[in-house]
Protein backbone atom coordinates (compact mmCIF):
# COMPACT_ATOMS: atom_id res chain seq x y z
CA UNK A 1 0.00 0.00 0.00
CA UNK A 2 1.76 3.27 -0.82
CA UNK A 3 1.78 5.67 1.63
CA UNK A 4 -0.76 8.30 -0.15
CA UNK A 5 -3.31 5.53 0.22
CA UNK A 6 -2.93 5.75 4.21
CA UNK A 7 -4.72 9.06 5.62
CA UNK A 8 -2.01 10.83 7.43
CA UNK A 9 -3.46 10.51 11.26
CA UNK A 10 -3.60 6.91 10.79
CA UNK A 11 0.41 6.33 10.08
CA UNK A 12 2.65 5.02 12.92
CA UNK A 13 5.01 8.05 13.12
CA UNK A 14 7.46 9.11 15.65
CA UNK A 15 7.50 12.62 17.75
CA UNK A 16 9.12 15.21 15.92
CA UNK A 17 12.63 15.87 16.93
CA UNK A 18 12.05 19.71 16.37
CA UNK A 19 8.58 21.63 17.91
CA UNK A 20 6.08 22.42 15.12
CA UNK A 21 5.48 25.24 17.37
CA UNK A 22 7.35 28.10 19.44
CA UNK A 23 8.20 27.38 23.15
CA UNK A 24 8.33 28.96 26.77
CA UNK A 25 11.96 30.31 27.51
CA UNK A 26 12.80 33.13 29.22
CA UNK A 27 13.51 34.98 25.66
CA UNK A 28 10.07 34.57 24.30
CA UNK A 29 9.05 36.68 27.58
CA UNK A 30 11.31 39.65 27.52
CA UNK A 31 8.78 41.97 26.56
CA UNK A 32 8.53 44.15 23.59
CA UNK A 33 6.97 45.49 21.12
CA UNK A 34 7.02 44.06 17.60
CA UNK A 35 8.26 46.20 14.57
CA UNK A 36 5.06 45.55 12.30
CA UNK A 37 0.86 45.97 13.82
CA UNK A 38 -0.32 42.91 15.49
CA UNK A 39 -3.89 41.74 15.58
CA UNK A 40 -4.73 42.85 18.92
CA UNK A 41 -3.92 46.44 17.95
CA UNK A 42 -7.66 46.99 17.26
CA UNK A 43 -9.63 49.15 19.24
CA UNK A 44 -12.45 46.14 19.53
CA UNK A 45 -11.48 42.88 20.64
CA UNK A 46 -12.45 39.69 22.37
CA UNK A 47 -10.30 36.40 23.61
CA UNK A 48 -12.06 33.09 23.03
CA UNK A 49 -10.00 29.72 23.43
CA UNK A 50 -9.11 29.18 19.06
CA UNK A 51 -9.92 30.77 16.26
CA UNK A 52 -12.64 28.64 14.87
CA UNK A 53 -14.64 29.82 18.18
CA UNK A 54 -13.83 33.14 17.12
CA UNK A 55 -15.46 32.63 13.50
CA UNK A 56 -18.63 31.10 15.12
CA UNK A 57 -18.50 34.42 17.46
CA UNK A 58 -18.36 36.33 14.48
CA UNK A 59 -21.75 35.05 12.99
CA UNK A 60 -23.65 35.01 15.74
CA UNK A 61 -23.16 38.65 15.81
CA UNK A 62 -24.19 38.77 12.24
CA UNK A 63 -27.74 37.24 13.30
CA UNK A 64 -27.08 34.73 10.26
CA UNK A 65 -29.43 32.35 10.12
CA UNK A 66 -30.97 29.07 8.33
CA UNK A 67 -29.89 28.19 5.02
CA UNK A 68 -27.55 31.91 4.65
CA UNK A 69 -24.92 31.51 2.41
CA UNK A 70 -21.09 32.50 3.85
CA UNK A 71 -18.39 32.54 0.53
CA UNK A 72 -15.39 30.17 1.79
CA UNK A 73 -11.77 29.95 -0.29
CA UNK A 74 -11.68 26.67 -1.72
CA UNK A 75 -8.17 26.28 -0.08
CA UNK A 76 -9.25 26.08 3.43
CA UNK A 77 -8.96 23.83 7.25
CA UNK A 78 -12.08 22.51 7.94
CA UNK A 79 -12.26 24.83 11.21
CA UNK A 80 -13.30 27.64 8.64
CA UNK A 81 -16.27 25.75 7.53
CA UNK A 82 -17.55 24.08 10.89
CA UNK A 83 -18.87 27.23 12.90
CA UNK A 84 -21.06 27.99 9.68
CA UNK A 85 -22.52 24.90 9.35
CA UNK A 86 -23.34 24.69 12.75
CA UNK A 87 -24.85 27.57 12.91
CA UNK A 88 -27.19 26.19 9.67
CA UNK A 89 -25.19 28.34 7.15
CA UNK A 90 -24.54 26.85 3.34
CA UNK A 91 -20.64 26.91 2.74
CA UNK A 92 -20.09 28.27 -0.73
CA UNK A 93 -16.33 27.72 -2.12
CA UNK A 94 -14.36 30.27 -4.29
CA UNK A 95 -11.19 29.72 -6.07
CA UNK A 96 -8.01 31.04 -5.68
CA UNK A 97 -5.21 32.37 -7.99
CA UNK A 98 -2.16 30.17 -7.98
CA UNK A 99 -0.21 32.15 -5.17
CA UNK A 100 -3.04 32.08 -3.36
CA UNK A 101 -4.50 35.82 -3.88
CA UNK A 102 -7.93 36.34 -3.99
CA UNK A 103 -9.83 37.16 -7.46
CA UNK A 104 -12.38 39.38 -6.62
CA UNK A 105 -14.50 39.27 -9.72
CA UNK A 106 -14.39 35.00 -9.63
CA UNK A 107 -15.94 35.64 -5.78
CA UNK A 108 -18.23 38.34 -7.17
CA UNK A 109 -20.10 35.67 -9.38
CA UNK A 110 -21.05 33.96 -6.49
CA UNK A 111 -23.15 36.43 -4.77
CA UNK A 112 -26.62 35.38 -4.60
CA UNK A 113 -29.81 36.87 -2.20
CA UNK A 114 -28.80 34.44 0.47
CA UNK A 115 -25.19 35.45 0.77
CA UNK A 116 -24.35 36.99 4.08
CA UNK A 117 -20.70 36.97 4.45
CA UNK A 118 -17.45 36.30 2.74
CA UNK A 119 -14.11 35.11 4.53
CA UNK A 120 -10.95 36.41 3.25
CA UNK A 121 -7.89 34.57 4.55
CA UNK A 122 -4.12 35.88 4.66
CA UNK A 123 -2.42 32.77 4.39
CA UNK A 124 0.95 31.72 6.09
CA UNK A 125 1.80 34.76 7.48
CA UNK A 126 2.08 36.65 4.05
CA UNK A 127 -0.87 39.74 4.30
CA UNK A 128 -2.98 40.21 1.16
CA UNK A 129 -4.30 43.06 0.09
CA UNK A 130 -8.16 42.29 0.93
CA UNK A 131 -9.63 45.92 -0.25
CA UNK A 132 -11.19 44.75 -3.41
CA UNK A 133 -12.94 41.79 -1.50
CA UNK A 134 -14.05 44.51 1.09
CA UNK A 135 -15.64 46.91 -1.65
CA UNK A 136 -17.04 43.95 -2.75
CA UNK A 137 -18.35 42.65 0.28
CA UNK A 138 -19.74 46.76 1.09
CA UNK A 139 -21.24 46.73 -2.50
CA UNK A 140 -23.25 43.83 -1.94
CA UNK A 141 -24.45 44.50 1.44
CA UNK A 142 -22.66 41.49 2.87
CA UNK A 143 -19.85 41.20 5.78
CA UNK A 144 -15.85 40.37 5.31
CA UNK A 145 -14.31 38.55 7.61
CA UNK A 146 -10.67 38.90 7.42
CA UNK A 147 -9.32 35.16 8.76
CA UNK A 148 -5.27 35.94 10.19
CA UNK A 149 -5.01 32.65 11.75
CA UNK A 150 -1.98 32.98 9.97
CA UNK A 151 -1.37 36.30 10.43
CA UNK A 152 -0.88 37.73 13.80
CA UNK A 153 1.03 40.47 12.91
CA UNK A 154 2.12 42.25 9.37
CA UNK A 155 0.80 45.07 6.73
CA UNK A 156 0.23 45.70 3.29
CA UNK A 157 0.45 48.70 1.26
CA UNK A 158 0.21 50.55 4.81
CA UNK A 159 -2.51 49.00 5.93
CA UNK A 160 -2.21 46.66 9.62
CA UNK A 161 -3.51 42.71 8.91
CA UNK A 162 -7.32 42.79 10.55
CA UNK A 163 -8.06 46.39 9.27
CA UNK A 164 -9.95 45.47 5.70
CA UNK A 165 -12.86 43.42 7.06
CA UNK A 166 -15.73 43.22 9.12
CA UNK A 167 -14.61 41.16 11.47
CA UNK A 168 -11.10 39.60 12.12
CA UNK A 169 -10.17 36.51 13.86
CA UNK A 170 -6.93 35.15 14.98
CA UNK A 171 -5.31 32.34 16.89
CA UNK A 172 -2.69 33.29 18.96
CA UNK A 173 -1.09 29.97 19.93
CA UNK A 174 0.56 29.50 16.23
CA UNK A 175 2.94 32.36 17.43
CA UNK A 176 2.66 32.47 21.23
CA UNK A 177 4.01 29.50 23.56
CA UNK A 178 0.44 28.96 24.75
CA UNK A 179 -1.92 26.30 25.36
CA UNK A 180 -5.17 28.32 23.63
CA UNK A 181 -5.86 31.72 21.94
CA UNK A 182 -8.22 32.79 19.59
CA UNK A 183 -8.81 36.38 19.27
CA UNK A 184 -12.29 38.31 17.65
CA UNK A 185 -10.93 41.84 16.81
CA UNK A 186 -12.28 44.64 14.53
CA UNK A 187 -11.48 48.18 13.38
CA UNK A 188 -15.23 48.96 12.67
CA UNK A 189 -17.44 47.00 15.05
CA UNK A 190 -18.05 46.66 18.58
CA UNK A 191 -17.41 43.16 19.42
CA UNK A 192 -18.98 44.15 23.39
CA UNK A 193 -21.64 41.76 24.72
CA UNK A 194 -20.34 38.11 24.14
CA UNK A 195 -21.14 36.18 26.99
CA UNK A 196 -18.14 34.06 27.94
CA UNK A 197 -17.46 31.59 30.47
CA UNK A 198 -14.05 30.89 31.93
CA UNK A 199 -13.08 27.16 31.03
CA UNK A 200 -13.19 24.19 33.44
CA UNK A 201 -10.17 24.05 36.71
CA UNK A 202 -8.39 21.79 34.31
CA UNK A 203 -8.06 23.72 31.17
CA UNK A 204 -6.60 26.22 33.46
CA UNK A 205 -4.10 24.13 35.22
CA UNK A 206 -3.62 22.94 31.89
CA UNK A 207 -2.80 26.50 30.30
CA UNK A 208 0.27 26.96 32.65
CA UNK A 209 1.19 23.59 33.04
CA UNK A 210 1.71 22.48 29.22
CA UNK A 211 3.78 25.41 28.22
CA UNK A 212 6.33 24.31 30.98
CA UNK A 213 6.06 20.71 30.11
CA UNK A 214 6.48 21.55 26.39
CA UNK A 215 9.53 23.67 27.06
CA UNK A 216 11.14 21.74 28.79
CA UNK A 217 10.61 18.76 26.39
CA UNK A 218 12.42 21.14 23.72
CA UNK A 219 15.30 21.92 25.96
CA UNK A 220 15.72 17.60 26.20
CA UNK A 221 15.06 16.61 22.49
CA UNK A 222 17.63 19.54 21.65
CA UNK A 223 20.12 17.70 23.18
CA UNK A 224 18.72 14.29 22.07
CA UNK A 225 19.23 15.80 18.02
CA UNK A 226 22.59 16.95 18.28
CA UNK A 227 23.64 13.62 20.13
CA UNK A 228 21.60 11.29 17.66
CA UNK A 229 22.83 10.31 13.76
CA UNK A 230 20.72 12.77 11.31
CA UNK A 231 19.46 9.57 10.13
CA UNK A 232 18.11 7.75 12.73
CA UNK A 233 14.35 8.66 14.20
CA UNK A 234 14.86 9.59 18.09
CA UNK A 235 12.40 7.44 20.71
CA UNK A 236 11.13 10.34 22.03
CA UNK A 237 10.93 14.03 20.70
CA UNK A 238 8.88 17.49 21.52
CA UNK A 239 4.90 16.67 22.37
CA UNK A 240 2.09 18.19 20.18
CA UNK A 241 0.36 21.09 22.09
CA UNK A 242 -3.16 20.32 22.97
CA UNK A 243 -5.64 22.10 21.61
CA UNK A 244 -8.82 22.87 23.26
CA UNK A 245 -11.85 22.68 21.46
CA UNK A 246 -10.91 19.79 19.42
CA UNK A 247 -12.54 16.17 19.61
CA UNK A 248 -9.76 13.30 18.70
CA UNK A 249 -9.38 11.75 15.25
CA UNK A 250 -9.66 7.78 15.14
CA UNK A 251 -6.21 5.95 15.19
CA UNK A 252 -5.35 8.48 17.89
CA UNK A 253 -4.91 8.23 21.91
CA UNK A 254 -6.02 11.29 23.42
CA UNK A 255 -3.07 11.87 26.16
CA UNK A 256 -4.37 15.00 27.87
CA UNK A 257 -8.53 14.97 27.39
CA UNK A 258 -9.69 12.79 30.37
CA UNK A 259 -13.05 12.06 30.37
CA UNK A 260 -14.82 14.92 28.08
CA UNK A 261 -12.31 14.10 25.30
CA UNK A 262 -11.75 17.42 23.97
CA UNK A 263 -8.12 17.85 23.41
CA UNK A 264 -6.23 16.31 21.16
CA UNK A 265 -2.28 16.45 19.46
CA UNK A 266 -2.88 19.47 17.00
CA UNK A 267 0.56 18.41 14.80
CA UNK A 268 -0.71 14.84 14.82
CA UNK A 269 -4.12 14.85 13.52
CA UNK A 270 -5.38 17.48 10.86
CA UNK A 271 -9.12 16.55 10.60
CA UNK A 272 -9.94 18.78 13.60
CA UNK A 273 -13.95 19.06 14.69
CA UNK A 274 -15.35 21.94 16.00
CA UNK A 275 -16.95 21.16 19.37
CA UNK A 276 -19.52 23.96 20.06
CA UNK A 277 -19.20 23.21 23.95
CA UNK A 278 -16.20 26.06 23.83
CA UNK A 279 -17.29 28.91 21.81
CA UNK A 280 -18.58 30.63 25.07
CA UNK A 281 -15.26 29.90 26.95
CA UNK A 282 -12.53 32.53 27.34
CA UNK A 283 -9.30 32.09 26.66
CA UNK A 284 -7.36 31.28 29.81
CA UNK A 285 -5.51 34.07 31.50
CA UNK A 286 -2.11 32.19 31.59
CA UNK A 287 -2.51 32.66 27.81
CA UNK A 288 -2.91 36.18 28.23
CA UNK A 289 -0.39 36.77 30.42
CA UNK A 290 2.18 35.42 28.02
CA UNK A 291 0.90 37.31 25.07
CA UNK A 292 1.38 40.13 27.00
CA UNK A 293 5.01 39.61 27.83
CA UNK A 294 5.79 38.15 24.84
CA UNK A 295 8.98 39.62 23.17
CA UNK A 296 7.33 40.79 19.89
CA UNK A 297 10.18 42.29 18.45
CA UNK A 298 11.64 38.87 19.06
CA UNK A 299 9.17 36.83 17.33
CA UNK A 300 9.18 39.44 13.70
CA UNK A 301 12.45 39.20 13.51
CA UNK A 302 13.46 35.62 13.89
CA UNK A 303 10.62 34.43 12.06
CA UNK A 304 11.60 36.76 8.98
CA UNK A 305 15.04 35.74 8.93
CA UNK A 306 14.04 31.39 9.37
CA UNK A 307 11.95 32.06 6.81
CA UNK A 308 14.97 33.70 4.34
CA UNK A 309 17.32 30.67 5.47
CA UNK A 310 14.66 28.80 3.81
CA UNK A 311 14.34 30.79 0.80
CA UNK A 312 18.23 30.58 0.13
CA UNK A 313 18.12 27.06 0.89
CA UNK A 314 15.83 25.97 -1.39
CA UNK A 315 16.70 28.50 -4.23
CA UNK A 316 17.02 26.02 -7.08
CA UNK A 317 16.90 22.89 -5.91
CA UNK A 318 15.29 20.10 -7.91
CA UNK A 319 11.52 18.80 -6.97
CA UNK A 320 10.24 21.67 -5.01
CA UNK A 321 9.25 24.85 -5.54
CA UNK A 322 9.01 27.63 -2.38
CA UNK A 323 5.30 28.91 -2.26
CA UNK A 324 5.94 32.82 -1.94
CA UNK A 325 9.47 32.77 -3.29
CA UNK A 326 9.91 36.67 -1.82
CA UNK A 327 9.48 37.68 1.76
CA UNK A 328 7.65 41.10 1.86
CA UNK A 329 8.49 44.08 4.38
CA UNK A 330 4.91 43.47 6.06
CA UNK A 331 4.97 39.56 6.28
CA UNK A 332 5.64 37.46 9.74
CA UNK A 333 5.50 33.77 8.50
CA UNK A 334 3.83 31.54 10.07
CA UNK A 335 5.06 28.65 8.71
CA UNK A 336 7.52 28.11 5.61
CA UNK A 337 5.15 26.53 2.27
CA UNK A 338 7.22 24.36 0.05
CA UNK A 339 5.07 22.65 -2.93
CA UNK A 340 6.70 19.22 -3.02
CA UNK A 341 6.67 17.23 -6.67
CA UNK A 342 6.33 13.71 -5.03
CA UNK A 343 4.86 14.78 -1.64
CA UNK A 344 3.08 11.71 -0.51
CA UNK A 345 6.52 9.89 -0.53
CA UNK A 346 8.58 13.06 1.10
CA UNK A 347 6.26 13.42 3.57
CA UNK A 348 6.16 9.62 4.72
CA UNK A 349 10.17 10.02 4.68
CA UNK A 350 10.40 13.25 6.75
CA UNK A 351 7.72 12.06 9.09
CA UNK A 352 9.95 9.08 9.90
CA UNK A 353 12.45 10.67 10.62
CA UNK A 354 10.98 13.06 12.85
CA UNK A 355 10.74 16.46 10.69
CA UNK A 356 8.22 18.61 11.47
CA UNK A 357 5.33 19.43 9.33
CA UNK A 358 2.46 20.95 9.04
CA UNK A 359 -0.23 20.27 6.45
CA UNK A 360 -2.85 23.23 6.42
CA UNK A 361 -5.42 22.44 3.83
CA UNK A 362 -4.55 18.55 3.57
CA UNK A 363 -7.90 17.65 4.15
CA UNK A 364 -10.62 19.75 2.32
CA UNK A 365 -14.50 19.75 2.34
CA UNK A 366 -16.33 16.73 1.79
CA UNK A 367 -18.35 18.66 -0.11
CA UNK A 368 -16.64 20.43 -2.20
CA UNK A 369 -16.89 20.48 -5.90
CA UNK A 370 -12.46 19.40 -6.69
CA UNK A 371 -13.24 21.21 -9.70
CA UNK A 372 -14.66 24.33 -8.14
CA UNK A 373 -10.80 25.35 -7.70
CA UNK A 374 -7.82 23.08 -9.26
CA UNK A 375 -4.79 25.47 -7.51
CA UNK A 376 -6.81 24.16 -4.17
CA UNK A 377 -6.64 20.68 -5.16
CA UNK A 378 -3.42 20.58 -5.87
CA UNK A 379 -1.66 22.67 -3.40
CA UNK A 380 -3.74 20.48 -1.14
CA UNK A 381 -2.36 17.34 -2.34
CA UNK A 382 1.31 18.75 -2.83
CA UNK A 383 1.86 21.64 -0.45
CA UNK A 384 4.12 20.80 3.08
CA UNK A 385 4.77 23.61 5.40
CA UNK A 386 7.84 23.66 8.02
CA UNK A 387 8.16 25.61 10.52
CA UNK A 388 10.38 29.03 10.96
CA UNK A 389 8.99 30.15 14.85
CA UNK A 390 11.27 31.89 16.69
CA UNK A 391 11.96 29.16 18.97
CA UNK A 392 14.00 27.37 16.27
CA UNK A 393 17.82 27.10 16.71
CA UNK A 394 20.22 27.58 14.36
CA UNK A 395 21.27 23.97 14.04
CA UNK A 396 17.24 22.70 14.13
CA UNK A 397 16.72 25.10 11.59
CA UNK A 398 19.80 23.24 9.16
CA UNK A 399 18.66 19.76 10.56
CA UNK A 400 15.24 20.17 9.10
CA UNK A 401 16.33 21.86 5.54
CA UNK A 402 19.14 19.01 5.53
CA UNK A 403 16.38 16.24 5.68
CA UNK A 404 14.09 17.57 3.49
CA UNK A 405 16.74 18.22 0.34
CA UNK A 406 17.73 14.49 1.00
CA UNK A 407 14.12 13.14 1.05
CA UNK A 408 13.77 15.43 -2.21
CA UNK A 409 13.84 13.31 -5.27
CA UNK A 410 16.98 13.56 -8.04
Amino acid sequence: MSSEAVPTWARPYPQPRVPVSTTLSPHSLARSRGALPAIDDAPHQAWVTSGRAAIAQALRLLDVGQGDEILIPALHCTSMVDPAVWLGMKPVFYPLLPDTRTDPEAVSRLVSPRTRAIIGVHYFGFPQDLQPLADLADSAGLALIEDCAHCYFGEIAGRPVGSFGDYAIASALKFFPSLDGGVLASHRRPVSGLKLKPGPLKFRLKALLDPLELAWAHRSSRRRLAATPADQPASKGHRARPVPGVAPAAGFPDPGAGAAGRSVPAAAVAAYEFDPEWVDVAASGWTRLFIRLANRQRIVQRRRANFLRYLQAFAGVGGATPLYPRLPAGAVPYVFPLRVEQAPDVFDTLKRQGVPIVRFGEYLWKGMDQGVCPVATDLSRRLLQFPCHESLSASELDWIIDRIVHALPH
